[in-house]
């Protein structure tokens, strides 16, 4: 099966597991990461990727109205274009690491701004979906519920393609400016533990996240200093 079919998978399996169905957490980068290195026989390399975005959206949970980074797509699309130069033998797990952090960040920001425009469509509907349930017309209702999990998945395989490829290119660029070999994993996975530290604690403290994230890098530095 071809890597950008299990890719575009994963991104529609993560958008729709969001908001637009059970929601068994499958979303989480750590949970959709893994799955996805399993797809394409990497699962522990998967799992290191889906680790280190993990700890970036501890705080933020898809729960009704709430605005929030579509970040399931982007994990996914993320670690499975950094998957992919891995499995080619043009890449190290630190360096791919790196690469994953600097797509899905801001890529999970974009998809934040497309959820809210695909509720506004999907707000159209409303009326129809009322009248369908004044008019007694169940069928009608469970046809709208799938046109909305059809949006939701359409918007994961978008993402997380243009996601792959931006992640793909990103790590090329990265490569070719002579970084391979020079970021351990251990430390850039230690440094994130501390980045998730910080959210944690802004989640039940209120204070601002920024100086946590630094505490975070400080223990990445350390680890290579001490290791």
């Amino acid at each position: 099966m071809s890597a950008w079919i299990v890719v575009a998978a994963a991104g529609a399996v993560a958008a729709v597991d969001t908001a637009a169905f059970f929601q068994g957490m499958f979303h989480q980068p750590l949970v959709i990461c893994t799955l996805l290195g399993a797809g394409l026989g990497s699962p522990l390399e998967g799992a290191y990727l889906g680790a280190l975005l993990q700890m970036l959206w501890l705080s933020e949970l898809p729960v009704g109205a709430a605005t929030y980074s579509d970040y399931g797509p982007a994990a996914a699309g993320a670690a499975g274009g950094a998957l992919m130069v891995l499995q080619s033998g043009h890449a190290d797990l630190g360096l791919a690491g790196l690469a994953v952090l600097l797509t899905a960040v801001p890529l999970a920001w974009v998809g934040g701004h497309i959820i809210r425009v695909q509720r506004e469509i999907q707000s159209r509907f409303l009326p129809r979906v009322i009248a369908s349930v004044e008019r007694n017309r169940p069928g009608r209702v469970r046809w709208y519920i799938l046109v909305g999990i059809g949006h939701s998945a359409i918007r994961g395989v978008v993402e997380a393609a243009l996601t792959a490829a931006v992640a793909l290119l990103l790590l090329w660029g990265l490569k070719a400016l002579g970084l391979e070999g020079q970021i351990p994993p251990y430390a850039l996975l230690a440094g994130m533990l501390g980045a998730g530290l910080g959210v944690t604690l802004k989640l039940f403290s209120g204070k601002e996240f920024l100086p946590w994230l630094a505490g975070g890098v400080m223990v990445g530095i350390i680890t290579v200093v001490v290791l």
